[in-house]
């Protein structure tokens, strides 16, 4: 395997991950961080390297959970103030509420990747992210959907427990969005 190391200043990819925290609201099957002891990274860090890069970037915020965070309004804020386009990965527990929405996006958020392993089925997500998610997932999408914000939605596929999910995710989808006003016909 080779191994690349490249400084901020000399950057040429248009897509960098920034995993901001390893702490986490849910306890997911299939987590990839299995230490949640690690400190968070260092804000004055991140705004240092914002700077550094040449050029504009998508900045994917991620974590475990990145809306552990406290301030995750102002890491936004300033990603977007170096020049950068913030995105956000998440679980989406947060995004229940409306007004934590609605402050992502006043603090410059353009796109969201929101975790739904179990679109609208309780079952699933007790399964893969030990809990009964199903509820908070689906009001955060209609959430999102309300502030308009453009949105990806994730779904891990574990076989034997979620194929049929990515049918449900559509299903789940277009309701919310006929819920929410969103109106994809552009005859």
């Amino acid at each position: 395997m080779r191994y690349f190391e490249q400084q901020p200043e000399e950057n040429t990819f248009s897509n960098i991950v920034i995993d901001l925290t390893h702490r986490c609201n849910m306890e997911c099957a299939n987590c990839y961080i299995p230490n949640r002891d690690f400190p968070d990274l260092d804000q004055d860090k991140l705004y240092e390297f914002l700077g550094k890069l040449p050029s504009r970037t998508y900045i994917r915020l991620i974590g475990a959970e990145p809306t552990m965070r406290e301030d995750i309004f102002d890491i936004i804020r300033n990603v977007k103030q170096a020049g950068h386009r913030p995105s956000l990965t998440t679980n989406g527990l947060k995004l229940a509420q409306l007004s934590y929405v609605v402050k992502l996006k006043e603090a410059g958020l353009r796109l969201l990747l929101h975790s739904m392993n179990g679109a609208d089925e309780d079952s699933v997500y007790q399964v893969l992210d030990n809990g009964k998610w199903a509820v908070v997932k689906v009001r955060a999408l209609e959430n999102i959907l309300t502030c308009r914000l453009p949105i990806n939605t994730g779904t891990i596929i574990a076989k034997g427990i979620n194929e049929h999910t990515v049918g449900r995710q559509v299903h789940t989808f277009v309701n919310a969005a006929l819920r929410t006003g969103v109106n994809f016909d552009t005859t």
